[in-house]
């Protein structure tokens, strides 16, 4: 007759086995995480004088197309291309706010749901973009009460069950306190 195999031993096996590959895993990689911050900030470093000579040039070149568009590309273009690099205006519509967009969209909300004017009501639900989703935190909590009302709309609430594997941090070392003499140690240096 075959014993069942021990689950928890298996699991405790795995568990302590994952622990020593991560960890390997973790030495192996130190040096070369090493290197390759060094290599990143000696890049950063080489190339910093470079990057904001670069930024400063492509804000001025922006700058400069928009005060003086028409005497760069002329009056038919809305580009300049030199080599690989091309400078170009374009243009948009952009929406802009009479004031905070949080205060805006909170009158807009309001006017889509309850302003007497059903043309406002729909012009204004068509200015905001509303994201629907189950209220599922609100179903669970519920669940209990209106069960059947749930079941009605087709929602049922299961017991589901998954499983993880999460790397616990290891615990903070307490500070040290130092030690207190003892009333012998005070006497053999003479602190009485």
């Amino acid at each position: 007759m075959n014993t069942p195999p021990d689950y928890r031993s298996i699991a405790l096996q795995n568990l302590a086995e994952l622990a020593l590959r991560r960890t390997a895993l973790k030495e192996a990689l130190a040096p070369f995480d090493t290197q390759i911050a060094c290599i990143q900030k000696a890049m950063t470093d080489a190339t910093a004088v470079e990057a904001t000579a670069i930024e400063r040039l492509e804000e001025d070149l922006k700058q400069l197309a928009l005060a003086h568009g028409a005497d760069i590309f002329g009056e038919d273009s809305r580009s300049l291309t030199h080599g690989l690099f091309m400078l170009a205006l374009r243009t948009a519509l952009k929406v802009e706010f009479a004031g905070d967009e949080d205060d805006v969209l909170s009158v807009l909300t309001k006017a889509a749901k309850s302003h007497p004017d059903e043309a406002t009501r729909l012009a204004a639900a068509s200015c905001v973009r509303v994201r629907t989703e189950l209220n599922k935190p609100f179903i669970r909590e519920n669940w209990d009460a209106f069960s059947a009302w749930f079941c009605v709309f087709g929602l049922n609430l299961v017991e589901s069950e998954s499983a993880s594997i999460t790397e616990k941090k290891p615990a903070k070392p307490k500070p040290s306190k130092p030690l207190k003499k003892t009333r012998e140690e005070d006497l053999k240096t003479g602190e009485v």
